[in-house]
């Protein structure tokens, strides 16, 4: 996964070529003679100065390159290069006014980061998320298992003929690929329906909500996704619902799509 993305995004080549950068100018605003050995510091300073720049120029030329010119057009990809300098330089060049406050502030939203992670998985392509097994219909009353990803069975019934499953989708920024997607998802729950009489429109009938993750990592959760305007990124949180007509002893696959669908459809199960 680290080598698909360092291959295909320019944003890891220039975070890192921005911490050289940081670094470059660090050493290039130090004074030597204020050091107790104005000489030996000097020719540290040389040194420093020098891997530094050679470094930034490498990543930088290899952050356009190696993913592809085309990737490096982005103009937001500069302003974080030179937002990251700007935060590495001070951090390098003050280090107890900048440097230490800067490293507790990153290990406090790191852990409020995967806490958030936490409360959705990410995919990539077409990833099956759950599976229905309906095991009676009949009589406006749907008996069925929904079975998680992880094989866990919970038994449901529900009025209607109708089941349908909600997800909620986030897509996410091209610069958090690190989480091994783009897109990631929460399975929000399972809601049945039935027919309007004498009508082909349906009437949303009961609802069932899977369980949440509980403390304070459901707090980040709520907070980020009904905050989205704080949260640059992440593009969109959308919610999409997707009905099936259900048949006794039918199993459906439920399947998220990489390009923003939800899909169920019938899965054929071999017997022994």
């Amino acid at each position: 996964m680290v080598f698909n993305l360092i291959l295909s995004s320019p944003y890891p080549w220039f975070f890192v070529a921005s911490l050289f950068l940081g670094g470059f100018l660090s050493c290039l605003t130090r004074r030597p003679s204020q050091s107790r050995n104005p000489e030996r510091a000097k020719e540290r300073k040389r040194f420093w100065t020098a891997l530094s720049l050679c470094l930034f120029l490498l990543l930088l030329l290899g952050g356009i390159f190696i993913p592809g010119p085309e990737k490096a057009a982005d103009i937001y990809l500069y302003i974080f290069l030179l937002s990251g300098s700007a935060v590495f330089f001070l951090a390098f060049r003050f280090r107890k006014a900048f440097g230490l406050p800067l490293f507790g502030l990153i290990c406090l939203l790191g852990g409020v980061w995967l806490l958030f992670l936490q409360t959705i998985t990410a995919f990539t392509g077409e990833t099956e998320i759950a599976r229905l097994k309906i095991t009676s219909c009949k009589d406006n009353l749907i008996k069925f298992d929904f079975i998680d990803q992880q094989g866990v069975v919970t038994s449901l019934e529900m009025p209607g003929c109708y089941l349908g499953v909600e997800v909620k989708e986030l897509i996410f920024h091209d610069l958090f690929v690190f989480l091994g997607a783009k897109t990631a998802y929460r399975l929000v729950g399972i809601k049945s329906a039935g027919k309007v009489s004498g009508s082909e429109l349906t009437q949303e009938l009961r609802g069932f909500e899977l369980p949440r993750p509980q403390g304070i990592a459901e707090g980040i959760y709520q907070f980020i996704t009904n905050h989205l305007e704080y949260f640059p990124f992440i593009k969109t949180a959308q919610i999409q619902i997707t009905y099936i007509q259900a048949l006794s002893g039918a199993t459906y696959s439920v399947r998220i799509q990489h390009d923003s669908g939800v899909e169920i459809m019938r899965a054929w199960v071999v017997t022994q």
